[in-house]
């Protein structure tokens, strides 16, 4: 048998359970919304969030998980041969250094940029020296994504690239 007490602290924490429960229900509903809106038809071989996204904004499980080393949107649905595999990775794995090290450069240069703005005395021509290192750096890795898809594109088959075509031309239509 429950004392009064034991019965009251019974009640306020039922009506409290209760109160906060419509607030529950909200705040779940209300954080599945985005959700909704990867939710559209894409046509075959083409993954669902790719239709409205690109670049960087690409979500990180729109594509399937590739080999380590390859590149994922550009092989996202394609079938490679093991050599295939073996040639990307190559290309990847020589090229690594190179992107790893502009990609510090640029984000060295930014944070720097970032720091000047905050100073108590604004340097100019430190600022412009560290802007033009940091559009060197992006400019490098530009050129380099570029050799690399170029190099990538090689290895690839006729039908291969008539898939990419085929997925690109449907992307830049939306």
């Amino acid at each position: 048998m429950q004392t009064p007490i034991q019965q009251t602290r019974h009640a306020d924490t039922s009506s409290l359970l209760l109160s906060f429960f419509p607030y529950a229900i909200a705040c779940v509903v209300l954080s599945a919304l985005p959700l909704f809106s990867y939710a559209h038809d894409a046509p075959p071989g083409v993954p669902p969030a790719c239709g409205r996204m690109s670049g960087l904004a690409m979500p990180k499980d729109a594509f399937p998980p590739l080999p380590m080393g390859m590149p994922q949107p550009f092989f996202a649905q394609l079938d490679l041969t093991d050599e295939q595999q073996d040639k990307v990775f190559k290309l990847m794995h020589d090229k690594a250094p190179a992107l790893f090290e502009n990609e510090k450069i640029a984000r060295r240069a930014m944070q720097e940029l970032q720091q000047l703005t905050r100073s108590e005395r604004f340097d100019a021509a430190k600022a412009k020296s560290k802007a033009e290192a940091h559009g060197k750096a992006l400019a490098e890795l530009a050129y380099l994504n570029t050799v690399i898809q170029a190099q990538i594109w090689s290895v690839l088959s006729a039908e291969q690239r008539k898939q990419i075509y085929a997925r690109s031309t449907y992307l830049h239509k939306k």
